[in-house]
């Protein structure tokens, strides 16, 4: 069996057959080896081509049916589980919501009078926004300034105010609108900063921040403006108010004779040690500080004795580095205080030089000094009076009375029952104050200085190995009624 070489019908040979005709096409097939190998060749690959057509039918169909499997799969999974899905869904939107006004407390008006030499009217309002992708916008308004209390002739003053919202994680992430004496200014977008700029005549004047989406949620403050200024204030927004704290005063003039400038905040203070606080404020030129105890604690050895709870200049606490006050404000300082104090009656060894400064308390009640003369400029030549200073080693206070009516230097702690006391060889505080111990190990000097020369606010002691430790002012009347406890020993050579 051949086939045609032409169109392919195959052909039945006969035995010891040549060639044949074909009978579709009428064309002469010869046969040889050649073509029969041929036409068997082609036989068996066309039987073979036959099987891999149907195998590779038979994968596709397997394959498109094991992709209809997985969709069936899928779509069986999602609406057994869909009621889930949607009540996922349903929390994630709304339990941030219900959370926001379950905690939504009344809301509150937080209004505080910042105690500043500056302040503000409007005149020209300028706003700095950023959008997303764009180049920052200024908007400018100007409108007519308001002033009760100067003639229109008198020159306007530039006021800047810096502001920062501080960026919430999750809730009450609203903006935050200023007003200017009144009249809105622009609004600070959550999360970023913007400044103002206002030419104003002198006066004082309010700025509001407000939440934008309630105007009753705010805080507001008012400045003190008699020249240039620029202000900075770090918001923070919350459900039920917003608080703005400034934390800097840039005020572009030289100080009057009477006054001082700061250059800390009440976070600067907190938590500092009572004797160190008052020591910077009476550097700083601070006449009438009084120190108020509240006496609030069980022991000495709380962690909180003595540390500073608040100060307020003119019953204000929100003044900021930069801020300028007059040297005789009033400052209070309160601090932690145990409750009670047991003071022993062992009896004193040595002088009772001290006893006549027990009266060192100043008519208003409030500890405040350090030198039986109550005079800084006597207490400042450091050669005459009766000093008190201490310093904290742990859970203790170690206290020096310096005693230059009666020649004697004393040094005892408030938890233990005894003192030392030496004479003084020579010398003042503003050089340095010569004293001689001996006990039964032998002899050494120790010596004792203001830190800065003319401010006896601070003492240096020096030991005979060369090491210094740094002393504080304190009230001198509690020094002395812890001293009365003391059985204090004389070490001063015979």
């Amino acid at each position: 069996m051949i086939k045609c070489v032409s169109c392919g019908k195959e052909l039945e040979l006969q035995e010891n057959q040549n060639y044949i005709f074909c009978p579709k096409c009428g064309t002469k097939n010869i046969v040889d080896e050649t073509n029969l190998l041929t036409n068997n060749n082609n036989q068996d690959t066309s039987e073979e081509l036959s099987k891999n057509t149907d195998s590779i039918n038979v994968k596709r169909k397997t394959d498109e049916s094991s992709k209809n499997a997985i969709k069936v799969g899928i779509l069986a999974f999602l609406l057994k589980y869909l009621r889930f899905i949607i009540a996922g869904l349903f929390l994630i939107i709304t339990i941030p919501i219900w959370l926001h006004y379950a905690f939504n407390g009344p809301k509150t008006d937080n209004t505080e009078k910042v105690q500043v030499i500056s302040a503000s009217d409007t005149t020209k309002n300028t706003e700095t926004t950023k959008e997303s992708g764009d180049t920052d916008k200024v908007n400018t308004t100007k409108t007519e300034p308001v002033n009760t209390t100067s003639d229109n002739n008198e020159p306007k003053i530039k006021v800047k105010v810096f502001v920062e919202v501080e960026k919430n994680l999750l809730f009450s992430k609203y903006d935050v609108d200023l007003y200017f004496n009144g009249k809105k200014a622009g609004t600070i977008k959550h999360g970023t900063s913007s400044n103002f700029e206002f030419d104003v005549y002198g006066g004082t004047y309010g700025i509001s921040f407000k939440n934008v989406n309630d105007e009753s949620v705010y805080h507001s403050v008012s400045l003190k403006i008699d020249s240039n200024t620029d202000v900075f204030y770090r918001i923070k927004c919350e459900s039920n108010k917003v608080t703005a704290t400034p934390y800097k005063y840039d005020i572009q003039r030289d100080l009057k004779e009477n006054e001082v400038r700061i250059d800390f905040s009440k976070n600067d203070l907190i938590s500092t040690d009572i004797s160190s606080v008052v020591s910077k404020l009476k550097q700083k030129g601070f006449t009438r500080i009084y120190e108020v105890d509240e006496k609030d604690l069980e022991y000495t050895s709380s962690y909180n004795y003595h540390k500073v709870i608040s100060v307020t200049i003119n019953s204000s606490d929100t003044y900021a580095s930069g801020s300028i006050f007059k040297k005789d404000d009033i400052i209070i300082v309160k601090y932690h205080e145990v409750k009670q104090k047991t003071e022993q009656t062992t009896p004193v060894t040595t002088s009772e030089t001290t006893s006549q400064s027990e009266t060192t308390t100043s008519s208003s009640g409030h500890r405040i000094y350090y030198h039986s003369s109550f005079d800084r400029d006597i207490a400042k030549q450091g050669n005459s009076g009766i000093y008190s200073y201490r310093s904290r080693g742990g859970s203790y206070y170690i206290y020096y009375i310096v005693d230059f009516d009666h020649g004697y230097v004393y040094r005892f702690r408030n938890d233990e029952d005894t003192g030392m006391a030496a004479k003084i060889v020579s010398g003042d505080l503003n050089s340095y104050v010569l004293l001689r111990y001996k006990d039964s190990s032998g002899t050494w000097e120790n010596a004792v200085h203001f830190k800065y020369k003319n401010l006896p606010d601070t003492l240096i002691l020096q030991d005979d190995d060369g090491f210094e430790t740094t002393f504080y002012e304190t009230d001198l009347s509690e020094a002395v009624k812890i001293y009365k406890t003391k059985t204090v020993y004389d070490y001063s050579p015979k």
